[in-house]
């Protein structure tokens, strides 16, 4: 077999979920929320593979709402999903795969003040039989390992506020920590790991009728993890593809972070030509600290670094690692926008 030739997969596959859902308004503002259903599909995924029907999975959800005053609450929530993804289980070969999902979740959102609203949630989920990172290269390579079932916990908070038509403040943050648990012992850490994650916006407009906006960007993206992937060539001596990975934690790199600041500068016009409703031109310079040496160059986006790709090792071995160097440099882009009303 050529190697180096493009494999073409064909895959069928059709999905259908169905749902029915209740409320009840209760006293003081009260409410209750109940969902139920069932999801399923059907599944060709080969070429000349015989064709199944997925096992239909159960959905439910149960919330509880409870009212803190005229414009704050509070929420609790329980919930059983499912997601559904496509699995290399063998050399271009493609499945269908359904996880099944429980999740805890707590939260509120509510308005203090009038310029002032906020929103904020926390939750632990659990998967059975998870679905583990692929490479983006040698995807349809079957994976060796497997997870029986991971836990995740995470919690995000908004923030908005609005104390005149010149000045906002937009803040989003997360942080999500889980892990795989391995069949072979072990686990492995959670794809979508952050230990912190957060958008800041300032917007400032110099006059009511003003036509240009000016936005500040900062974001943070701390220590979301690589892997790496082990045994995709037999090192005996031939050096031919096994056809099959082997996921683990980056020894190289285990976690990489980022930081940056944008800034951004919007000119709105109104049409009277329609459909054309308005128009909008914009400038944007991108990480403007990129080529910043400084004490707080880390923090400001100067010594960010990102996977750029794959490659295997000096040493010879089977294994396919991440690369990563300093990436994330300074840029500048600008162009129109326009918005249609029919």
């Amino acid at each position: 077999m050529d190697y180096n030739n493009l494999q073409t997969i064909k895959l069928d596959a059709g999905l259908a979920t169905i749902l029915y859902r209740l409320r009840w308004n209760l006293p003081k503002k009260k409410g209750l929320d109940l969902s139920l259903g069932v999801a399923g599909g059907y599944d060709a995924p080969f070429a000349g593979d015989k064709p199944e029907i997925l096992k239909p999975l159960p959905l439910a959800s149960l919330r509880y709402t409870h009212p803190l005053g005229d414009d704050n609450k509070l929420f609790a929530e329980a919930a059983v999903r499912q997601s559904t993804d496509f699995e290399p289980v063998g050399y271009n070969t493609v499945h269908t795969k359904s996880t099944q999902s429980g999740e805890v979740l707590f939260g509120g959102d509510g308005a203090p003040l009038n310029s002032l609203r906020y929103a904020w949630s926390g939750y632990t989920r659990w998967y059975l039989d998870p679905l583990l990172p692929v490479p983006d290269v040698f995807w349809n390579y079957a994976e060796t390992r497997s997870s029986d079932y991971a836990r995740v916990s995470g919690g995000n908070a908004t923030l908005n506020w609005l104390p005149s038509h010149h000045v906002g403040l937009g803040i989003n943050g997360s942080a999500i920590q889980g892990a795989y648990h391995m069949k072979d012992g072990g686990t492995l850490p959670w794809e979508s790991n952050r230990t912190m994650d957060v958008v800041t916006n300032i917007r400032f407009l110099p006059r009511s009728d003003s036509l240009f906006s000016f936005i500040l960007t900062y974001t943070v993206s701390n220590d979301r993890p690589l892997y790496e992937y082990r045994g995709l060539w037999d090192t005996t001596g031939t050096d031919h593809p096994t056809e099959q990975v082997a996921v683990y934690q980056s020894t190289t790199f285990p976690e990489v972070s980022r930081k940056r600041v944008d800034v951004r500068i919007n000119m709105d016009l109104k049409s009277h030509w329609r459909p054309l409703e308005s128009m909008r031109f914009f400038f944007e310079a991108d990480n403007i600290f990129a080529n910043y040496e400084g004490t707080l160059g880390g923090w400001l986006g100067g010594n960010n670094r990102r996977q750029r790709g794959w490659t295997r090792p000096g040493d010879a071995n089977g294994d396919l690692q991440p690369v990563v160097t300093r990436g994330l440099g300074f840029f500048i882009m600008f162009g129109v926008e326009g918005r249609l009303k029919i």
